[in-house]
This record gives structure tokens, C-alpha cells and sequence, in this order.
């Protein structure tokens, strides 16, 4: 049966466990990689980032965005574009 990534991402504020913008953008990088590398033998269907901008409240889940609150791109947007062949 194929799956879904439902949701997966990395915050950049807002908890302790938040990392720097750069390493959200080398860790969505490397994740979609991997997961392109293995779709067949995976199954997957798709996989989904889970926010695409942040709010800037405190919380990691409004911090996960590839666009910051006022929609400045973030490195990870670069990633993201870099890693699906889009266009910014």
C-alpha cells in the first residue's frame, strides 16, 4: 500500500528544541533526498512540509515555516526549490 508523509518540519524558534535557519533548511534538504532516494522501495506517494510560513508566536509548531512572519524567505525555501526543481 503507498504512503503519505503527512507532515514533517523543523522549527526555528520558539522551543528549546528549535534549531538555526540554516540547519532547517540542510535538514529539509537532506530529508526530501532521502525520501525521492527511496520512493520506490518506500511506497511513498508524497511527502509534506509542515508549515509554510511562520506566525511569530511562541510555540515551535508557528516557527516551522520556510517563509518568516512578514514572508521573507528563510534558507529553507531555497532548499525546498533546490530539491523539487521549482522556481522561487
Amino acid at each position: 500500500m503507498p504512503i503519505v508523509v503527512g507532515e514533517f518540519g523543523w522549527a526555528t524558534g520558539g522551543h528549546h528544541f528549535a534549531v538555526d535557519r540554516p540547519t532547517q533548511a540542510r535538514l529539509l534538504s537532506e530529508t526530501y533526498r532521502a525520501l525521492l532516494d527511496n520512493r520506490r522501495s518506500y511506497r511513498l506517494r508524497g511527502a509534506f512540509w509542515f508549515s509554510l510560513k511562520d506566525t511569530g508566536r511562541s510555540s515551535w509548531l508557528y516557527n516551522t515555516g520556510v517563509f518568516d512572519r512578514y514572508w521573507h524567505p528563510k534558507p529553507s525555501w531555497r532548499a525546498l526549490v533546490d530539491v523539487t526543481g521549482g522556481r522561487p
